[in-house]
């Protein structure tokens, strides 16, 4: 977290982020973002967060007794016109205006064309010329008060349907500007249904961190209800049906793991919500208990020709989160936010399988058996247009996305696929590489090995990591019709 004038990220809009690189002392180039969590339109400044956080020393503040008129500093800013080159000028303070005896405008002896830092001839940070072409300085001494209330940051921001019925921890960023009277205490409130709201006092777990172990959604009494579409001869049917168990195979499973049955001649096509498929020979299920219009009847499932699961009917879309912070009796700050309730990871992908078939890829990929349990990975194909770019950080979500893809003018639609990567751990991961591999007969095609970390940033537990992997041209444009798996190459 650091402070910067305004103008030099002026061009960004409030909730905007901006992609910094940067070497670290190993001669690797790192890439991380920048959002601009704050704005102080009074002083101009704007409060900016990286992920992951740059390792860079703080500066030392000059104090306001230090700030004395003669002194000589130096305005270190960039041009704002080409070449964009970094300078550095000398001046004076030639004055400075006080309000309530601490300074508030500090005048230079001289007009500086660039905005930019403002430090003494000891390296401690003065304040910032927040404008090209202008004489004067906001100390940094108006950082606290300028700023306002505590930030607070809460994760995770997602999480998938099997998650929210146990326990989840809860990482929150309370970060105080003012000095508080002893530790601040921060408290939780979740509310999974209207009117049911749950406290829970988080623990300090850092200078500005604090965790809480809760499940977000709780099991209500009975069977959980799933939304249903079943097609019959004669005509289909919208309910709700209780969850049961099925038997395929010898395999026992519960019916919420799966998107669609359907039949076709001799076998049984089993779609599962993470995007595999198993085509059974012998299928055993109970008859489903669905509440249709309010009447509960019993439907004979062998009868129908596809059955079409749409998640649970009892799952709210989000969850609502509510942090507080208190400091000496009183609340001085308060945050509320959603947690998102999703699908298992390849649900949606599944569900479109009637029209894009998803072959016999696996949807779950172990990642190197015995040595990286930490690790949850999903893979599913991804169609590229020529000239695809994309590219988003979303920061500080749980979710990370930036895409790694590049489309080829003229080359032609080219083989993509969409990988996610969980850290399942209780360890943040700061060095992980991935490899796509597409296999169909005889033939195997690799991608690129991909620096998951350098591209998406560190992974705290978890943190999701989504890339778009583009293959090479021997794969064919549609992935789905080979076998794609992703390997663990390195760490």
């Amino acid at each position: 977290m650091w402070i910067a004038p305004a103008a030099a990220l002026r061009h960004l809009p409030e909730d905007g982020t901006v992609g910094l690189t940067y070497e670290d002392g190993g001669g690797r180039t790192v890439r991380a973002a920048a959002r601009i969590v704050r704005r102080s339109p009074r002083a101009q400044f704007v409060l900016v967060r990286a992920e992951p956080p740059l390792p860079v020393p703080a500066l030392r503040l000059s104090s306001p007794e230090a700030m004395t008129e003669t002194m000589p500093v130096m305005i270190v800013g960039r041009l704002a016109q080409p070449p964009h080159e970094t300078r550095v000028a000398v001046g004076r303070i030639a004055g400075i205006r006080t309000v309530g005896g601490a300074p508030e405008e500090l005048v230079l002896d001289r007009r500086c064309a660039w905005a930019g830092a403002v430090v003494d001839m000891h390296g401690a940070l003065v304040g910032f010329a927040v404008e090209a072409d202008a004489d004067t300085v906001r100390p940094v001494t108006l950082r606290t008060a300028d700023l306002g209330e505590p930030l607070v940051f809460l994760w995770p921001g997602t999480v998938s349907a099997t998650e929210a019925g146990r326990p989840v921890d809860f990482r929150i960023e309370a970060m105080c500007f003012e000095p508080a009277q002893g530790k601040p205490e921060v408290e939780l409130v979740l509310e999974s249904r209207p009117g049911e709201q749950r406290r829970f006092a988080a623990a300090p777990a850092g200078e500005s961190a604090y965790t809480v172990r809760a499940v977000p959604l709780p099991a209500r009494p009975g069977a959980a209800r799933l939304r249903a579409t079943l097609v019959y001869p004669g005509g289909s049917m919208q309910c709700a049906v209780e969850e049961v168990s099925i038997t395929a195979d010898g395999r026992k499973m519960s019916l919420g793991r799966i998107s669609r049955i359907r039949r076709e001649d001799r076998r049984v096509l089993i779609t599962f919500a993470d995007g595999t498929e198993l085509a059974a020979a012998a299928v055993e299920m109970p008859a489903l208990r669905a509440d249709f219009g309010g009447y509960m009847l019993e439907l004979d499932a062998f009868k129908a020709l596809e059955i079409a699961i749409d998640g649970r009917e009892d799952l709210p879309p989000h969850i609502t989160c509510i942090v507080t912070v208190s400091a000496g009796g009183r609340m001085i700050a308060r945050h509320t936010s959603r947690i998102r309730v999703v699908a298992e990871p390849g649900a949606v992908a599944a569900r479109g399988a009637a029209t894009r078939p998803v072959g016999t890829m696996p949807a779950t990929v172990p990642a190197r058996p015995g040595c990286r349990e930490d690790l949850e990975i999903h893979v599913i194909p991804a169609g590229l247009a020529p000239g695809f770019v994309q590219g988003e950080f979303n920061v500080p979500r749980a979710e990370v996305r930036i895409a790694c893809a590049r489309g080829h003018a003229g080359d032609g639609p080219r083989a993509a696929a969409r990988v996610r990567i969980i850290n399942r751990g209780r360890q943040t991961l700061s060095a992980l590489k991935a490899q796509v591999v597409w296999e169909r007969d005889a033939v195997t095609v690799q991608s690129d090995v991909i620096d998951v970390i350098a591209a998406c940033g560190r992974l705290r537990p978890g943190d999701v990591a989504a890339l778009y992997v583009e293959l090479p041209a021997a794969a064919p444009a549609d992935a789905s019709a080979g076998r794609l798996s992703v390997r663990i190459v390195g760490d």
